[in-house]
């Protein structure tokens, strides 16, 4: 077994522990019971027993994985048939028809300059349904939804707990958010702070679907504080 490998296990089951905790500390302090949610096929991590607090937990304030979604996935998700933006996704997050590139997969400069930009409107454009797929409702279940990410402003710590509001941010990303190109990640900027990144996952079995699938990871701490909740104690 990999360093790398115990090190991920490790981080899991830290999490949920921490997921744990938060789900006791909001049950102690509020005047709600939380339920902990063991399903993949939902992103609510906790949710208020009347399932008017839908939690996706995240341990650091620091970048997190906040989606992981195979490629054929994303593409189901979002009902995408134009065969560029297809292409731009083969390509870009990789698989074994590149082999012949590093990691099975290209860079941002040896993509056609065409389709990446097709791609970057379809980014534009399609904003909130991403979100929606990456962040709220994921993949698998439509119909469940998270409406705000819980973390902690000082790592593991459940007494620094905030909330974002996960509708009212994703309103400001529809509104503000422009997406850029760097070599093997897209960067999300909203008011010239970036706030979310895709990129190939990159771990686990490699060159499988899931070594190649979409990572989408989102930064707690740099979100604009409108979009901030106090937790009430």
């Amino acid at each position: 077994m990999s360093v790398r490998s115990d090190a991920g296990r490790l981080a899991k089951a830290k999490g949920h522990e921490f997921e744990q905790e938060v789900v006791d500390f909001l049950s102690s302090n509020l005047k709600k019971t939380f339920i902990l949610e063991g399903s993949n096929t939902t992103k609510v991590d906790a949710r208020s027993s009347d399932n008017t607090l839908r939690y996706s937990i995240k341990k650091t304030p620091s970048g997190l994985q906040v989606g992981l979604i195979t490629q054929q996935n994303f593409i189901n998700a979002l009902n995408i048939t134009d065969p560029d933006i297809i292409r731009f996704i083969n390509e870009f997050f990789g698989g074994n028809d590149y082999e012949e590139y590093n990691r099975h997969r290209k860079k941002i400069h040896e993509i056609d300059s065409a389709l990446s930009s097709k791609f970057l409107r379809f980014l534009h454009d399609s904003v909130e349904d991403i979100c929606k797929v990456a962040i709220t409702h994921g993949s698998l279940n439509p119909s469940d939804d998270v409406n705000f990410i819980i973390f902690p402003k000082i790592k593991h710590d459940v007494r620094t707990l905030k909330a974002i509001d996960v509708h009212s941010f994703i309103k400001d990303v529809k509104e503000n958010g422009v997406w850029q190109f760097r070599p093997t990640t897209i960067d999300l900027f909203v008011s010239d702070v970036k706030v979310m990144n895709i990129q190939m996952f990159g771990s686990g079995t490699k060159y499988s679907s899931g070594y190649h699938s979409l990572q989408f990871r989102i930064t707690c701490g740099k979100i604009d504080e409108k979009h901030i909740r106090c937790i009430n104690t």
